[in-house]
């Protein structure tokens, strides 16, 4: 018996060292097919200056947006595609063309922010309703649930409280007629490829190429991916009709919880449903919370791309400190995805960054795989 568990001591021993060797050998084998993967990625002028439709402030923010991150891409495939070039993303960019970007970026920015000021007073009623709207209730258990045993819950209704929500919710349902609320939407606009400059133009059709089997490029569909690939109009339309919503539903949801109890019971192993008051009170908040995300993933985009372009640009006029590439592409393609949600452009966060994890990952699943299949056969 001693010399059985010996032996299999000895052969799990033996296996695990086999299950390493096969994950260290896998491991240079996907980093070599890595290697072999182009690393470049894809770059298009905005070729703004070629725009027909309305030039205002949301088409130069998104043009600028475009540009700096492509003097980023640009740099990038200088440095990670072009073996011959030796350096770094901040030693390798152009730095009048990213700071005139980054600056354009700030600019319009603040501009579109101007023009969509509406939305930004739409959002401080909507906070203003959303507290009103919580604070209604008191929701306390008599004791802490333990998702098992049933447990008392008592709903308090603070009636005082009941005409601020009103005041709240008649100053957001009024604000479509007292707020000027636009929907931009750029995608009126194309760039023309037949205006580009004949030189710009013949690079135009070098950078793009074929696509994957020889398959023919759409140039037009390429170079508008900074317009084709946003979505602020509908993200816009998005608001007005959460807004929309809670204009049809408030006085419902009103009359429902202005005829509530003072305070109801109920019991339950989690919180439950309650009163119908509470419920009024709860599909309200809810499209208060849909109103809230749909203002939010606008000012987010702008204050993201902004707080981007002002990060890029510390970055490359700061002598003292030289960036990773990694963060540089990062900073860039994120700001991109967020202006450009919908883009067909096949552009990586960081793709240096995630070599290591996939590397891992596969080597790891693979020497795994190798010792649970020897144990299985010989164990």
């Amino acid at each position: 018996m001693e010399m059985d568990s010996s032996l299999s001591e000895a052969f799990l021993a033996v296996a695990g060292v086999v299950g390493i060797l096969v994950g260290f050998f896998v491991s240079f084998a996907v980093s070599a097919v890595l290697d072999r993967q182009p690393k470049q990625l894809p770059f298009l002028p905005s070729h703004a200056e070629a725009l027909e439709g309305e030039h205002d402030a949301a088409t130069r923010f998104f043009a600028a947006v475009h540009d700096m991150t492509m003097a980023i891409v640009e740099a990038w495939n200088a440095v990670h595609a072009r073996t011959q070039i030796d350096g770094s993303v901040e030693s390798t960019v152009h730095r009048g063309l990213l700071v005139a970007a980054c600056e354009g970026v700030e600019a319009e920015a603040a501009a579109l922010t101007a023009q969509l000021a509406g939305y930004v007073e739409l959002d401080q009623r909507v906070g203003l309703a959303a507290a009103a709207v919580r604070a209604l209730w008191t929701v306390t258990p008599d004791r802490e649930p333990d998702g098992e045993s049933s447990v008392e819950f008592t709903f308090r209704h603070h009636a005082s409280r009941v005409p601020a929500l009103e005041e709240a919710l008649r100053q957001l349902i009024t604000s479509v007629d007292s707020l000027s609320l636009p929907v931009v939407d750029v995608r009126h606009a194309r760039v023309a490829i037949e205006r580009i400059d004949g030189p710009d133009r013949l690079l135009l059709e070098r950078l793009l190429g074929s696509g994957a089997e020889g398959e023919e490029v759409d140039a037009a569909d390429q170079v508008n991916q900074w317009i084709l690939g946003t979505r602020i109009a509908s993200d816009l339309q998005r608001v007005h009709h959460a807004l929309a919503a809670i204009r049809s539903q408030a006085a419902h949801h009103l009359h429902r919880i202005e005829g509530a109890d003072a305070v109801t019971t109920a019991w339950g192993t989690r919180q439950p449903a309650g009163p119908p008051a509470f419920q009024a009170s709860v599909l309200l908040d809810e499209a208060i919370v849909d109103l809230e995300r749909a203002i939010g993933q606008v000012t987010s985009m702008l204050h993201g791309c902004a707080d981007a372009s002002r990060t890029l640009r510390r970055w490359a006029l700061d002598p003292e400190v030289e960036e990773p590439d990694e963060d540089y592409i990062e900073t860039a393609v994120v700001a991109y995805r967020s202006a450009f949600p919908e883009s067909t452009l096949d552009l990586h966060p960081a793709p240096a960054k995630e070599r290591p994890f996939l590397v891992a990952a596969v080597a790891v699943s693979f020497g795994l795989l190798t010792f649970l299949g020897l144990v299985a056969l010989f164990g």
